[in-house]
């Protein structure tokens, strides 16, 4: 429903501005054609395309733009996000935690979007169920010849009807008022409902009403609305002039204004009467006395402008498994929050046994933590203001950004950096400026002041061992859980405590997950960080190989995203190129793996994906 709002809001915008401007230089039909447009974004749910430029890629896209433009901003840590701190509290067996239920908010949202429309859609009932109750009760069929103004269309004439109108859906009939039996204006009249008939005024008007039925919550839905009205009518002016002749243009107009009743006409009513405010009468009278030509220019201004709109706001933005992003920040790739609780101990310990802490003497009962797989955050139990992260990042990362945080341990259990290692650093990161009311922003910072207390008991207890341990125990059962782990796995360790053929099977597990299609980036990269080392030799090598070549096989652009990410390092980013020069013979075309360079090597990556890749 977002989708719609913002994408139908912004087109009705652009051509709100566009008929402001070219008032008089377009065509009155082509104006009012650019409605269906509108009419179609709003009952066509989702979005009919990719596009690279969509108008929820850059809503979406609009939080980082005003960070990177405002780096003052407080922002959470990459792990956790404020769309996660709403969704804390879980029940654990020491606690269970109460929070407003987001189900309940989008639950009564619903209701109230269902009870307008309910109203809406029944006003316009009962206000056209009268109406056609009325016009049945006073009607008298005329007997006119069929002629170029009637066709065949039935007239009845109605005491005291406001104006002429064309009124029905499966059985429309044109009804007149009695000043309009003047001979002098009765062609006109007759003329002018009749091309409400042709060009489907009718139907136009119920597709009208649906809209503002589901959509009845935007005014700019009920501004498209009075204006496409009005471009209705406009339409049908140049038609009658087309249908009559140019010679009977100013005839025409002044049947008009002697004709068309005063107020403007309503939107409940489903009629294309002939009532017009003194503006849009206005506007009637000088198009017809100007006649208008609409340059071939201005034709094709309008035509990009509309290619453009219509790209913006029926395309969805391609999300990062159909192009190539910079950015895993979404749904997939946040941390799974696996266990969460209030503080009532001094002693802290992660439940997967990586690191434990000793709380600060202030926390217990008034702190609440959040885990992830690896790591965990801290909040304020009443506020639930974020206060604190403890994760692990590679040290690459914190050597280059300093002032990120708090180091509190690094380890390594693949091999150093000189040896093609990939060490990490576990690090605290804090709220800058936790936003809240003045008592609890007091209070969070009470809290915050015990963050060197806390960084100082930090103690790590994880060992190659621990991750191979993890990995193991839960790939059978929940091989994404087993992932998250991969990037910190010694693939040495793992041979030496399960064996050869458990490595393999891990390998083919891991392989077999990516060839199914449902691995979304996040987990492309944990898998992609992962550094080898002496233990991928022989059968796993080729276990090894096949994992790679299933990664870009299934989804090549996905792969190549993660490779050029920002989130993966240089010595990942070379370890992953070195095994795709090796994994990936098919793309080489008979080149020696050995005498690729590494940028040659990507550039065969990025160049081997299909062009219309699903």
């Amino acid at each position: 429903m977002r989708d719609i709002f913002l994408t139908s809001s912004a087109l009705i915008l652009i051509i709100s501005v566009l008929r402001y401007f070219l008032h008089g230089k377009i065509a009155p039909r082509l104006q009012y054609a650019l409605w269906l447009l509108v009419a179609a974004r709003l009952l066509i749910p989702g979005f009919l395309f990719t596009t690279p430029v969509g108008m929820m890629g850059i809503t979406e896209k609009l939080p980082e733009t005003v960070q990177a433009a405002s780096p003052d901003i407080p922002v959470l840590p990459q792990s956790w996000t404020a769309s996660e701190n709403a969704a804390v509290p879980v029940q654990t067996d020491s606690v269970s935690q109460q929070t407003p239920d987001a189900g309940l908010t989008a639950d009564w949202s619903g209701i109230v979007w269902k009870t307008g429309m309910v109203v809406t859609g029944g006003t316009m009932l009962l206000s056209n169920l009268r109406f056609a109750a009325a016009l049945r009760r006073k009607r008298r069929l005329l007997a006119l010849p069929v002629s170029v103004e009637t066709g065949r269309l039935p007239v009845y004439l109605v005491e005291d009807l406001p104006s002429p109108c064309l009124f029905g859906f499966f059985q429309p009939a044109i009804y007149i008022n009695e000043q309009a039996l003047d001979p002098a204006s009765l062609p006109y009249i007759l003329a002018h409902e009749r091309t409400h008939f042709r060009h489907g005024d009718h139907f136009w008007v119920l597709l009208r009403t649906v809209c503002l039925t589901l959509h009845w919550y935007n005014p700019l839905v009920w501004l498209a609305a009075a204006l496409c009205r009005r471009d209705c009518e406009l339409a049908c002016d140049d038609g009658v002039i087309w249908l009559l002749g140019e010679q009977r243009r100013l005839d025409y107009g002044a049947v008009l204004l002697r004709m068309v009743s005063s107020g403007r006409p309503s939107l409940l009513n489903v009629s294309t009467s002939m009532s017009a405010g003194k503006r849009n009468l206005k506007e009637r009278i000088m198009l017809i006395a100007q006649r208008p030509q609409m340059l071939k220019l201005t034709m094709a201004a309008v035509a990009l402008v509309m290619c453009g709109a219509v790209t913006m706001t029926f395309g969805g933005a391609e999300t990062v498994d159909s192009r190539l992003p910079e950015n895993p920040q979404n749904t997939e790739t946040r941390p799974q929050v696996l266990s969460s609780g209030s503080i009532t101990s001094a002693e802290y310990t992660h439940f997967s046994g990586l690191f434990s802490l000793t709380m600060p003497d202030n926390w217990p009962e008034s702190v609440i933590y959040v885990e992830s797989e690896d790591g965990v955050a801290f909040f304020e139990a009443n506020s639930l203001c974020w206060l604190m992260t403890v994760v692990p990042e590679p040290v690459e990362w914190v050597e280059d950004r300093p002032q990120s945080g708090i180091r509190l341990a690094e380890f390594q259990f693949n091999g150093d950096r000189d040896n093609g290692g990939s060490p990490y650093f576990y690090m605290l990161d804090w709220n800058r400026e936790p936003d809240d009311t003045e008592e609890n922003r007091l209070l969070n910072a009470s809290l915050l002041e015990q963050r060197e207390a806390l960084a100082a008991s930090f103690r790590l207890l994880a060992t190659a061992d621990i991750f191979s341990q993890l990995v193991h125990s839960s790939y059978e059962a929940n091989l994404p859980l087993a992932i998250t782990y991969l990037p910190y796995l010694s693939w040495n360790n793992y041979r030496t405590l399960y064996g050869e053929d458990a490595l393999c099977s891990l390998l083919s597990a891991v392989s077999q997950f990516a060839g199914t299609g449902e691995a979304d980036w996040g987990q492309y990269h944990d898998i992609m960080s992962n550094r080898t080392d002496r233990a991928i030799e022989g059968t796993s090598k080729e276990a090894y190989q096949e994992m790679i070549w299933s990664l870009y096989r299934n989804n090549p652009r996905t792969f190549v995203s993660v490779l050029d990410s920002i989130y993966l390092t240089e010595s990942e980013r070379a370890n992953m190129l070195y095994w795709s020069r090796i994994a990936l013979p098919e793309l080489l075309d008979g080149q020696d793996p050995a005498a690729a360079s590494d940028q040659e090597i990507h550039d065969i990556l990025t160049a081997a994906i299909p062009p219309a890749f699903p």
